[in-house]
């Protein structure tokens, strides 16, 4: 659970704990399975390994309706995956708003998975249907950042994205420090900081190194895409620690004073 190897004891039995603050979404794997499970802060949640199938998977507890429809959505998962190994060159020679279609049919057949029967919809609870939701668009949106590079690969065209692609991709959820332990959050986050650091590099006409020039980017755009400040705190402390690290300590100063002061 959780890359973690979890005891089974004589009797059949395991515990597992997790100190969490917001939603997350924790994977499981047992003999050749592989699940996702949904908790929330104060959930409790009964597993019933009784086979080696997810059909023989039951919960009991918290979160009941949540996670055994979870359990149905790991065809969808192959399925896609299997799509995307197959056909992952011709996707990214599409054009721009072909690429995007296809990615939004593919992110579509998740959310439409998740409301098509509607009882059983209003039974998950509102922090399952608003992380789950969040987390199918952190894991496509995070594939549309890649198409400029991508696309460039495959075909040795250079394209940018749009404006209505830019405005289709940016997620206002990166902005909620609960949703930071969701597990495409973080991949996300940074690949819409990166992507928006490159423009502004691009368009500066400086003849300072590069990397100084996107430290200065990120500093000027983590206030603008951050409103929360443990967030503002956290992403600028994570480029600042790869900063130094790979251009030392004097190269950082100015970068240090600027996160002390901020």
């Amino acid at each position: 659970i959780d890359d973690q190897t979890i005891q089974v004891s004589e009797d059949g039995t395991f515990n597992f704990v997790k100190e969490i603050e917001g939603p997350v979404f924790l994977d499981i794997s047992y003999a050749n399975l592989e699940w996702p499970v949904f908790l929330s802060p104060e959930s409790s949640l009964d597993i019933q390994i009784s086979g080696k199938s997810l059909d023989a998977v039951e919960y009991r507890g918290d979160l009941v309706a949540s996670n055994t429809y979870l359990l149905g959505t790991e065809p969808i998962t192959r399925e896609i995956n299997a799509f995307f190994n197959e056909n992952w060159v011709q996707i990214h020679q599409q054009d721009q708003l072909a690429y995007i279609s296809t990615i939004d049919s593919l992110k579509g057949v998740y959310l439409k998975h998740l409301t098509a029967d509607s009882e059983k919809y209003q039974s998950f609870s509102k922090t399952f249907t608003e992380a789950w939701t969040t987390e199918i668009n952190f894991s496509f949106n995070k594939l549309l950042l890649y198409y400029p590079r991508n696309h460039l690969s495959f075909t040795g065209e250079r394209v940018e994205l749009s404006e209505p692609s830019i405005s289709y991709v940016k997620l206002q959820e990166i902005d909620r420090p609960d949703y930071i332990d969701l597990p495409s959050y973080k991949d996300y986050t940074e690949d819409w900081i990166d992507y928006q650091a490159e423009v502004l590099v691009m368009e500066e006409p400086s003849v300072k190194h590069y990397n100084l020039m996107k430290m200065d980017a990120v500093s000027m755009l983590i206030p603008e895409i951050f409103t929360n400040q443990y967030l503002r705190d956290y992403w600028y402390s994570e480029y600042l620690k790869a900063h130094i690290e790979n251009n030392g300590l004097p190269n950082s100063l100015p970068y240090i004073k600027h996160f002390e002061a901020s």
